[in-house]
């Protein structure tokens, strides 16, 4: 994927962060950490990828912490 290709991987994200259920890794002083993987096709290739999110005291939604790949093609 390339920079253009930036709406698509959004898309991807949150289609999966609506789709799947996270897993709860951790909890702090900042809030509640999940870990989200998903797979991923763009182009004729698939991936792995991993995301991660957090919902931050005092709100109720998530946030993308990062992303990047566990596994290509």
């Amino acid at each position: 994927m390339k920079r253009e290709n930036a709406e698509e991987l959004r898309a991807a994200l949150f289609a999966a962060a609506r789709d799947q259920d996270a897993n709860a890794t951790e909890a702090d002083e900042y809030g509640e950490r999940y870990v989200l993987d998903f797979s991923l096709r763009h182009a004729g290739r698939q991936a792995q990828v991993r995301s991660a999110w957090i919902i931050r005291k005092g709100e109720n939604f998530l946030r993308l912490t990062s992303c990047y790949i566990l596994q290509g093609p």
